[in-house]
């Protein structure tokens, strides 16, 4: 695993829910997003 992320904390969050195509494009190549079902 390289990057790892959790949408429990807040800054993540608030980037995935305001801009999810940008946020996810963002994201190294292999990354794990756990509580991912908080920004649908």
């Amino acid at each position: 695993m390289d990057t790892y992320y959790t949408l429990d904390d807040l800054a993540p969050l608030q980037s995935a829910q305001q801009d999810p195509k940008g946020f996810v494009d963002a994201l190294p190549e292999r990354t794990v997003l756990d509580e991912v079902q908080r920004a649908p």
